[in-house]
């Protein structure tokens, strides 16, 4: 009970670092105002106008659209569901590690905890704690099967696991389409080992119910190409690129160039016959030691590394890697480290153990250093619409009609769809009407700024500089007090 209570009091600490500033009601970002206009809408509305043409699963806008219409239309009315997912995550790596081994419990959940990818995305509105949430179960759920038994015999299935496996798996991939190709990856290693004794065929079944959706999606949207206009602007390098998103997403802290050296140099340090001989007779010994920890260790690895497989090949067709989507193979990662730390905790006598040890402390702080300046930056805000929001509105500066670079219906949180206009190209020029430049990076906000020379830049206070910014007349300018925006960087 006193190792429970330790882990409660982790979790607790861990929540209060995830929800860092949640009630200050800070400006939503470019997606999550996606987000909240999709909600605003009817419910048919929602899949008609939102859901369907999106590229990404229905569960989280329903979710969030009944949240909300219970918690209320403020920033943290549409956070808080996300900040109960990373709740709910926590306690999943808790429930499926148990208090059989403290240490690689703490571990994971730690690693989760402090991932910026868990931290960074636990009070956002959009699916990435929901992704996370299923993904731990799933994990969790797929390191249980099959069942052991203290001769090390195995047996068929329980009922209720499998029924959560398949609960989990049905969520992860409704939940965002990384998360659908995760579940798949882990349905098929899982049958390959059969892990499903005497359910082979429920878990077949399970694999068509799983392509249901997405077969749907593109019957009733059309041609796949027209919703992938959306990711235009994801340009991935094949393969070395796609491995670079990969590792941004479970692990930021340590870039592609360090892993490929590390690789090399493990790689030449085994063409050595005596090092060899030593490497393998250490993972015989752990193999016949740590049968339970070196076959979870496996698993893990051979679900992250297949997963990574078929994103360099997807990627290699249509590239479509982020860091942020790879958020689905953190509690994997997790599982890892936590079995790792068992592991060298198993040899404690040993030298390189406590190099291991530091190893481990060092990746956990510096996952919480990394955290922590993503969560300023986030909270800053990032892109700080509603304070650009707040001047438009208390001047009136759109009165006469403002053009802007996003789709209006798709800011009308903040901003009257009524009184915007679509902002064309640089030609646009037959009304000097104020430009409202949303969500744009700082190449978008340089060519605005070219093909208007005689208007003023300014902008809010965000850590994203350059994302939220108003082209203004000098005349205007001169008419109206912009005291909350400063000239653009």
């Amino acid at each position: 009970m006193a190792w429970a209570g330790v882990i409660a009091l982790l979790i607790g600490l861990l929540m209060a670092l995830a929800g860092w500033r949640a009630t200050t009601n800070y400006s939503f970002w470019k997606d999550e105002l996606f987000s909240a206009a999709a909600i605003a809408d009817s419910w048919s509305g929602l899949l008609q106008h939102w859901i369907l043409p999106d590229t990404a699963p229905p569960l989280y806008g329903i979710l969030l659209k009944g949240w909300v219409s219970f918690t209320g239309p403020s920033e943290l009315g549409h956070r808080s569901l996300s900040l109960l997912f990373a709740l709910f995550t926590l306690i999943a790596a808790f429930l499926f590690r148990g208090l059989g081994s403290p240490l690689r419990t703490i571990v994971t959940i730690l690693f989760l905890g402090l991932s910026p990818g868990f931290v960074g995305h636990a009070q956002e509105a959009r699916n990435y704690a929901l992704t996370m949430f299923w993904a731990t179960c799933l994990t969790g759920c797929s390191l249980a099967l099959p069942p052991r038994i203290s001769d090390g015999s195995q047996y068929r299935s329980s009922t209720p696991l499998v029924g959560f496996y398949t609960l989990s798996s049905l969520g992860l991939s409704l939940s965002h389409y990384f998360g659908y190709l995760f579940a798949v990856v882990i349905l098929l290693i899982d049958l390959r080992r059969h892990a499903f004794r005497g359910r082979t065929t429920a878990a077949l079944a399970l694999m068509g119910v799983l392509q249901i959706w997405p077969l749907l999606h593109l019957v009733l949207t059309g041609p796949a190409g027209k919703r992938l206009d959306r990711v235009q602007w994801i340009d991935v390098t094949p393969v070395i690129g796609t491995l670079e998103k990969y590792l941004a997403g479970v692990m930021p802290i340590v870039g592609i160039q360090t892993v490929l050296l590390l690789c090399t140099a493990g790689c030449i340090a085994l063409l050595f016959p005596g090092l060899r001989h030593r490497f393998l007779k250490l993972c015989q010994r752990a193999n016949s030691n740590y049968p339970e920890i070196m076959g979870e260790i496996s698993h893990l690895l051979n679900v992250l590394g297949v997963f990574a497989i078929l994103m360099v090949g997807v990627d290699l067709i249509r590239p479509i890697s982020t860091a942020r989507n790879y958020v689905v193979a953190i509690p994997a990662t997790a599982f890892l480290m936590g079995d790792l730390a068992l592991l060298i905790h198993s040899r404690a006598t040993h030298a390189w153990a406590w190099a291991g040890r530091a190893l481990l402390a060092t990746i956990l702080l510096a996952l919480l250093a990394d955290s922590v300046n993503e969560l300023q930056k986030k909270t800053m805000p990032m892109m700080n619409y509603k304070a650009l929001a707040l001047t438009v509105n208390r001047t009136e500066l759109c009165s006469r009609g403002c053009r802007t670079t996003s789709s209006p219906e798709r800011i009308s949180k903040y901003f009257d769809p009524a009184v915007l206009k679509p902002y064309r190209d640089g030609t646009d020029t037959s009304e000097e009407l104020p430009v409202l430049g949303l969500g744009e990076n700082m190449e978008v906000q340089r060519k605005l700024r070219q093909a208007h020379p005689n208007m003023l830049c300014f902008e809010p206070r965000q850590s994203k500089t350059g994302s939220v910014f108003l082209l203004i007349t000098t005349e205007k300018k001169r008419q109206t007090s912009l005291e909350n925006l400063h000239p653009c960087g």
